[in-house]
Formats: C-alpha cells, structure tokens, sequence
C-alpha cells in the first residue's frame, strides 16, 4: 500500500494599501485603491497614479526610499509608496514631440520612436530643440531605450545645433551585453562645465563602434529636477537665516535651525502630520511648521527677567525655565487662596529649571527671576518637559549601585560624578559601577540604577 500526503494550498489574502508619497495628497489625482490578493507575486503594471508637474516613478515599500519595485512577493500585508519625480516626461507613444532625425531616419508609433540609420552612416543623431529643455527646468535628464548595436550614447548640449564639441557632452557606453532591452540612461548636468543659461539640450547621438546599421527605440527622455525645497514656517517666530534651502532627491538632512518667538520655547520643527522631526529624509517638496509650547513673555529690558499676568496650571503643568548651567532661578506667583509663593531651583547641566506647578489652577503675577540671562520659560507638562531638556545622546548601561534617576523630575544619583572614561569602573559606597556607554566630552553623567 502506499501513503499519499497531500498538502493544502495556502490561499491567504493579502491586503495591498497605496500611498500617495507626499503631504500634498489633494495634488495627487488617480490614486488606486486599497485591495486585497491571493496572489502570491503580484505585477504593479497599470497602477499609476498622476500629479501634475511630477513623474511617477514607481512604488517603494518605504516611505524612506526612492528605490522602486515592478512587482511584489508577497508573504504579509504591504503598503506601498508612490515616488515622484520633479520635472516633465516626453514620451514618444503617438507623437515626436518636435523631435527631428539630423543624420537618420524616425518611425513614430504607439509605443516608441524608432530610429534607424543604414551601414554608411557612422552615427545617429537626433535634434531634440524641440523639446526645449533650458538648464533651468533640470539638472538631470534621463532616456529609456533599447539599441541593437554596442555603441556610444551621448547628450549634446549648447545654445544651439551649430559647434558641437566633445566639452559640450555626456558620454554612456553600451556594449555588447544587453543589446536590444531596454535601459534607462541618466546623463547627470548639475556639476557640468559650461552649462549656463544660454544652452539647452540639443541632441541625441548614437555612435556606433563600427559601421553598421543601427536601430534604436526610445520610449521616453525625461527631464528631472534633482533638487527639493525644505521651506520653514516659523508659526509667527523669527528665524535668523533662511526661510528655505535646497536639498538632493533621496538624501536626509538633519533640521536643527533654531528660530524665536518671545513668550513661548521652541519645542521643534514638524512635518504636516503634526510629527516632530530631527532628520527628514527629502523624496518632496516639504514645509515644516515650527511648534512653540506656550510661553512666558521675557522681559525685554531685564533679561534675567520673565513675567506673565496669569496662567492655568492643569494637573500635569510644569514652568520649564532655560538659562545658564547651574544657576539660581526663583519663581513667585499669587494662588488662588491668595498666598504669596516663592520656589527656588538651581538649572542643571544644560541650564534646566523644572518648576511644578500642576493642578495649582489660576495662578496671578507669576514672575521668574534668574542670576543669568533667561532663554525662554515655558508652561507645558512633564512629558512635553521631559522631551526639551536636553538629554545625553546616549544612555548609560550602568551595572551596580543603587537608587532610582528620573531626568525629567531632576532626581539623580549623584555618587558617581566627573565620569569621562568608556569602560571605566568606579567604587562607591553601593559596590562597584561599570559604565559601558560614555557620552563624548560631557562631565557629567546621571545614572539611572535599577
């Protein structure tokens, strides 16, 4: 007899959402539509959204990357992200686009602009003045095509057709391997010699290495700005510098420009979705908006100085205070019972004062007064406290001694102080503390024991 196993089919549906790829979602039109697929490997052709002056690209897995993918293996649920290229695609599916055959002959169909010269004829090349690309409108430009012949595919630019020179071009080479499927060349202009107002991109040079007959078949050249905007929008604050800069499609830039608003403390820049963001990786055009937490007004002739007329203490309130390190700062205010109240804190390290003040309701001429020049003083609540003081970047791995830290409440075990050695071990009355992560230059270092 014989035993015959026989497996299931594991027919699973897997769920597939589309993301735009920007925070201007209204400026994305044809978006497809969440589905679900039993499908294990599943083709993305067709699902192309549009947005205008922008070039879909192509679908990323993550919202971090530019890199695109042509179909899906799938095991999970996946969320895909649209990328968007800046600029203007010419295809040639039905039209020329103005593009003229200077030393060949052009076949214009519904798919592609054939191009094709015979075996007494060194080179192809294409007028490509119509199309009117000016160095403005690109710093990249990029041609997908198939030819049948190893040779040299180059980019002309100028003011025109006439005095063509080598200076003047940029160089692929397509040799033997991949003849006749189609690639995507990227002919690179942004740190080019000579490009200036006055050129454009001429033509389209196909240079065989030997005299044959050479067919090519070109289904787009697209023009592409590789450069975004981060623009910053202070919320009513003042920013010494700029108010935008630029930045390379597909980098991360860190945002640490620090504007200012009397009566409030900057909390951080955020993205549209309301996030607090440090590094912000560029695949958009993107405004930041600046987050102020609510303020206490500085006084502009005292600066050691800070008043407000009243303020609501909710039950998680705090006044945080920036000023020096390791300085005296007094807060003084009238409660609701009429009680005059003086509290003294000295700022630490990073010349933090954490003043609490929650559930204290309806508090009258608060007054903050400082032995150093006052940053900003600020009412918010502990956690929001918690996350503007400046922590150490990295967080100590202690081993022994004892007591609890609490950075936000300025409670620290202070045994161990003046740490400045990776790996170095100090005795204290608790046993023996390893410290396996130092924090750079700092001289200081608050433990929190287990």
């Amino acid at each position: 007899s014989k035993t015959v196993l026989i497996s299931g089919i594991d027919d699973t549906p897997f769920k597939i959402t589309y993301h735009p790829g920007t925070y201007d979602t209204a400026s994305v039109k044809n978006m497809p539509d969440e589905e679900t697929t039993n499908e294990k490997i599943f083709n993305l052709t067709g699902k192309e959204p549009s947005r205008e002056g922008y070039i879909f690209l192509g679908w990323s897995k993550d919202i971090s990357s530019i890199n695109t993918i042509e179909q899906l293996t799938l095991s999970e649920d996946v969320n895909l992200y649209a990328v968007w290229g800046k600029g203007v695609s010419f295809d040639f599916n039905g039209t020329d686009h103005g593009v003229k055959p200077a030393s060949s002959s052009i076949e214009v169909n519904d798919t592609y602009l054939k191009v094709t010269t015979d075996s007494k004829q060194l080179d192809a090349r294409l007028e490509l003045s119509g199309l009117q690309i000016n160095p403005d409108e690109c710093t990249t430009a990029t041609v997908k095509m198939s030819v049948d012949t190893a040779s040299d595919i180059e980019m002309y630019f100028g003011p025109d057709n006439s005095g063509i020179t080598w200076q003047n071009a940029i160089k692929h080479t397509h040799g033997l391997v991949g003849l006749d499927t189609y690639q995507v060349y990227t002919f690179d202009f942004s740190n080019k010699t000579g490009w200036t107002d006055a050129n454009k991109i001429t033509s389209l040079w196909l240079d065989p290495f030997q005299s044959y007959s050479t067919t090519a078949y070109i289904d787009y050249i697209r023009v592409l700005d590789e450069n975004r905007v981060i623009t910053l929008d202070t919320n009513g604050g003042e920013l010494d510098g700029d108010l935008s800069f630029t930045s390379k499609f597909g980098t991360t830039v860190c945002v640490n420009q620090i504007p200012e608003k009397n009566g409030y403390a900057f909390l951080g820049w955020s993205n549209a979705d309301g996030e607090i963001v440090t590094s912000l990786f560029v695949n958009d055009d993107i405004t930041l908006y600046a987050v102020w937490g609510d303020g206490i007004s500085l006084n502009e002739d005292d600066n050691t100085v800070a008043e407000a007329g009243s303020i609501t203490a909710d039950t998680d309130s705090v006044i945080l205070v920036n000023t020096s390190k390791n300085t005296n700062v007094v807060l003084t205010y009238t409660d609701e019972n009429g009680k005059n109240v003086r509290v003294s804190e000295k700022s630490d390290g990073n010349g933090y004062s954490v003043f609490d003040i929650g559930g204290k309701g309806t508090l009258t001429d608060v007054k903050i007064t400082s032995g150093a020049k006052i940053k900003s003083a600020v009412i918010t609540d502990d956690k929001t406290a918690d996350s503007v003081v400046s922590k150490p970047s990295v967080t100590p791995s202690v081993s022994g001694g004892s007591g609890n830290s609490d950075y936000a409440d300025k409670k620290y075990d202070m045994t161990v102080e003046n740490v400045k050695n990776e790996n170095q071990a100090y005795n204290t009355e608790s046993g023996t503390v390893s410290v396996e992560n130092m924090l750079g230059s700092s001289d200081e270092i608050f433990f929190g024991f287990d």
